[in-house]
């Protein structure tokens, strides 16, 4: 399987997800699922669909799903400087190394907000397990599931599924309370703790 994976430029719990949603196929199908995949993530009228994901490492929960056609740095800083105005700084911020995540607007941004980069290895998206977890469901839950018509209707579905997220889906990693409940159980303990964000 970690051969399939790589050879297609998908994660493990990705062709594990595939199998699990379309049945038992060999490795020969795998591409054929990812161009699936890919064809998901675009409007009915062939429009592009990209989502930036920010996901808390502690909590669980689901800051933002940003919708777009395409995520550029400068994008990326305006969601993230949301959520920092809304819920304050991180102290490490976690991502991959695409190129929106590595521009000198983003890096610019994070040492401005004394929030610490912390950029997985190329190739090895384990290192980012809750973010990769959390868009495997969003991709099986969410994106594979639907057939948006326009990127308005997109972020209608999309933020309904990310308040159905942290708000209704208890989590066997949490104990099982929602990712919700669990940040008030936190703060009801230490008020406005500095926790970790992933994005991707």
């Amino acid at each position: 399987m970690p051969e399939t994976a790589k050879e297609h430029g998908v994660s493990e719990p990705t062709v594990y997800a595939w199998r699990k949603h379309f049945g038992g196929r060999d490795a020969n199908d795998t591409k054929r699922l990812k161009q699936l995949e890919a064809e998901n993530a675009r409007l009915n009228n062939g429009q592009q669909l990209k989502c930036l994901t920010v996901v808390d490492k502690w909590t669980r929960e689901c800051l933002a799903i940003d919708v777009a056609g395409a995520i550029r740095s400068g994008r990326g800083v305006e969601v993230l400087s949301k959520l920092v105005s809304q819920r304050g700084a991180p102290r490490h911020m976690r991502s991959d190394n695409g190129p929106e995540f590595v521009a000198s607007a983003i890096l610019r941004w994070a040492a401005e907000a004394r929030i610490e980069p912390a950029h997985i290895a190329p190739g090895k998206p384990w290192q980012n397990g809750t973010d990769e977890s959390f868009n495997g469901r969003f991709r099986d839950e969410c994106l594979s599931m639907e057939w948006f018509r326009s990127r308005i209707e997109a972020k209608v579905v999309i933020e309904a599924w990310r308040q159905h997220y942290n708000l209704v889906r208890p989590q066997s990693s949490l104990g099982y309370l929602t990712p919700l409940e669990f940040r008030r159980q936190c703060e009801a303990v230490v008020p406005n703790p500095s926790r970790p964000a992933s994005l991707s």
